[in-house]
């Protein structure tokens, strides 16, 4: 299932997709739009979409509306799916074995090769993540909105 979040609600974006779910920002057109998606707008905005499945949130914090979101699809947070997707291109992310490194060196800090062991790449974009201070203060984040233990 994918969420597609009215443009007003585009400052969910990386929350949700921090939290492994498949987030896209919806404009009026639908291309892309399968059976099982959702969308996702602020009840304060009138909605030109109509379509079952929509989600009306009636809350206003970030926190809030991620709860809603959540309570409305019947989702747990998945602890295998956390930082589980690029944040930039909303693709899942896929891990990189060591032998796999050498042509991305040149993208990952010194100190980081010396130091890591886990990296995972975005087939999107190229984008190389690993496990460092950043996304411990994604997770730090998420269990200060209440949405991970």
């Amino acid at each position: 299932m994918r969420l597609w979040l009215s443009p007003h609600l585009a400052y969910l974006k990386k929350t949700l997709r921090m939290l492994g779910l498949d987030v896209r920002i919806r404009s009026k057109s639908r291309s892309g739009w399968l059976p099982n998606d959702r969308f996702i707008h602020p009840d304060r905005y009138p909605s030109w979409n109509t379509e079952a499945g929509a989600i009306t949130l009636k809350t206003e914090t970030e926190a809030e509306q991620v709860r809603e979101i959540l309570q409305a699809l019947d989702l747990r947070p998945d602890p295998d799916r956390l930082l589980g997707r690029c944040l930039r291109c909303n693709l899942p992310l896929t891990p990189l074995q060591s032998e796999d490194l050498a042509p991305y060196r040149d993208q990952i800090p010194v100190y980081i090769l010396q130091t890591q062991r886990h990296f995972n790449r975005c087939p999107g974009c190229g984008r190389i993540y690993w496990p460092g201070t950043h996304a411990r203060n994604m997770l730090a984040r998420l269990q200060e909105l209440g949405l991970v233990e």
